[in-house]
């Protein structure tokens, strides 16, 4: 074995370096400029962050030209070139790996020694070998810090001891969105319903399902429906709207369909009399929404059907929304019903109305001669021959169709 006899005063790695030189017999200032070449190394970490096989829609992204320099000129000083690279990274429980490169004297060096740090674990998190990342949910609002991740090369350290690095920042995404119902009906203006949405990561599991997505609601039409921060809908008139919901760059959408339904009847009058018989009346049903906003017929029509409780006090004729009453005699209490009913199919409405699908308007009908003329009925002439003598006249009343009055019901 060759000992080590060299000059007093080397430290223990020149100590370890000079058998070594003795043996291969290589010139000492050979060996030293092959060391100076060394000791400038030019480090690109996290060139590429990619997701393991099977990763969801936005797991790449490239880390840009971020670069390391070590100078052995300056006393290892670090330098950084260009800013902190940022990259997207999907929510998931898949371990995501980073490419690390690193080259020196422009040889690329094979499977570099790395560390990676979280600056904020309960984001990010590091597995226990320090290779690899969790993302776990998604970054904190702009306004609060970023999370980064930082990658320490061991291949080489500084004079003071600290390993190359350059950070990553992690913007942990949304990568779908899915809507349970991708279509909503409004069937009166005002009507308002709750949209629902979920925001996953790599895949649409529990698993990978985000806390706190940050949706953001846009209406395309907000002539014909609104929606708030909350995804709260709101119709405002009849037409057609497409509200989408967006979770990072990942979005969905929902049709929305504003068409008014018949949820309720006015009429014209609540209440009608009828003073003589052969008298008429006219009863006009106009359609309203259960709001009672005025139905359009463009968007929806419909007739109700008309029905009398006693059609022997009064006829209907009906023509549409519009009824034409008839009296033939006289009512007594309770009055006439006259109902308008029509049957819906709509859910909405029907649960408007408490379940039932029967939209009904009911109007009081009454039926009550009153006297326009008196008439002697018998005789039609008067004799009387002699001083106390008497006659019995009898009086008819008449209504002014000319039907006597029917006494017995006034």
């Amino acid at each position: 074995m060759v000992q080590y006899n060299g000059p007093a005063g080397l430290n223990d790695r020149w100590a370890r370096l000079y058998p070594v030189v003795m043996r291969t017999r290589r010139p000492l200032s050979r060996i030293l400029a092959s060391l100076a070449a060394l000791s400038s190394v030019m480090l690109a970490t996290c060139e590429k962050v990619s997701t393991a096989p099977g990763g969801g829609t936005g797991g790449t992204g490239a880390a840009g030209n971020a670069t390391i320099t070590i100078n052995s000129t300056t006393g290892f000083v670090v330098v950084v070139v260009g800013a902190d690279t940022s990259v997207s990274l999907p929510i998931s429980t898949t371990v995501i790996e980073p490419t690390i490169t690193a080259t020196a004297a422009s040889i690329p060096i094979q499977n570099p020694n790395y560390r990676l740090i979280s600056s904020d674990p309960s984001v990010v998190e590091i597995t226990p070998s320090g290779t690899g990342v969790i993302v776990k949910k998604r970054t904190p609002a702009a306004a609060n810090p970023q999370v980064y991740v930082t990658a320490l090369l061991l291949a080489a350290t500084s004079s003071s001891g600290a390993a190359p690095q350059i950070r990553v920042k992690v913007l942990a995404k949304s990568t779908s969105v899915v809507v349970p119902n991708p279509t909503a009906v409004l069937a009166t203006i005002g009507d308002t319903a709750q949209l629902k949405a979920g925001a996953y990561g790599t895949t649409v599991t529990t698993a990978d399902s985000i806390v706190n997505p940050g949706f953001v609601w846009v209406s395309s039409n907000p002539a014909v429906a609104t929606v708030n921060t909350a995804g709260q809908l709101v119709a405002v008139a009849n037409g057609s709207a497409t509200v989408t919901v967006t979770s990072d760059a990942a979005t969905a959408n929902i049709a929305v369909t504003v068409k008014q339904q018949v949820g309720k009847w006015s009429t014209n009058v609540d209440t009608i009399t009828l003073s003589a018989f052969g008298d008429t009346g006219t009863i006009t049903a106009t359609m309203r929404d259960l709001r009672n906003t005025l139905v359009n017929p463009a968007v929806t029509d419909a007739n109700p059907s008309w029905t009398a409780d006693d059609t022997t006090i009064v006829r209907l004729l009906p023509v549409g929304k519009t009824v034409r009453l008839v009296a033939l005699k006289n009512s007594t209490s309770p009055l006439v019903t006259l109902t308008a009913s029509y049957t819906t199919t709509d859910t909405t409405v029907i649960r408007g109305l408490g379940g039932s699908s029967l939209v009904r308007k009911v109007v009081a009908v009454r039926v009550a001669q009153s006297g326009n003329s008196v008439v002697a009925i018998t005789p039609p002439t008067i004799a009387l021959r002699a001083l106390g003598d008497s006659l019995a006249i009898q009086l008819g009343l008449l209504d002014r169709n000319g039907n006597a009055l029917d006494l017995t019901k006034l």
